[in-house]
């Protein structure tokens, strides 16, 4: 086994050029760190941010049913409009009001309502509706 051999060093000015390097990485690190640190407690802070305000957003229906207003401009369209909602130009998407989640058929939007979202929608409207 060969011994590295360091050259004389009476002064000890090699070991200390050698102990600022390492303390300059050592703070160099402890920095970068830190900043890294900071950043990830931003990220984090506004991935909590983004949960909580999604788990507090509910809609505000501020107006008749979706469906409903579908049915109402069949009735009430120009020829322009019915024709070209007759002549599939357009498709609808469900979404369910209680999770808004989309669905592009209404046999999915039945099945996820029968299994997975059995709660009813709370109408939430803010007109007062006369019977």
């Amino acid at each position: 086994m060969t011994v590295l051999e360091l050259p004389e060093d009476p002064d000890y000015s090699l070991k200390k050029s050698i102990d600022a390097s390492v303390n300059e990485v050592v703070n160099v690190a402890y920095s970068l760190k830190k900043s890294i640190d900071a950043s990830v407690n931003e990220v984090v802070n506004v991935a909590k941010l983004l949960l909580t305000a999604t788990d507090e957003v509910r809609s505000i229906g501020a107006s008749v049913n979706g469906v409903v207003n579908v049915a109402e401009l069949l009735l009430t369209a120009t020829d322009e409009v019915r024709k070209l909602i007759f002549n599939n130009e357009c498709d609808m998407v469900l979404q369910c009001k209680v999770c808004k989640i989309l669905f592009s058929s209404v046999d999915n939007f039945l099945m996820h309502k029968r299994i997975y979202c059995q709660e009813e929608f709370a109408d939430r409207t803010l007109l007062h509706r006369v019977s």
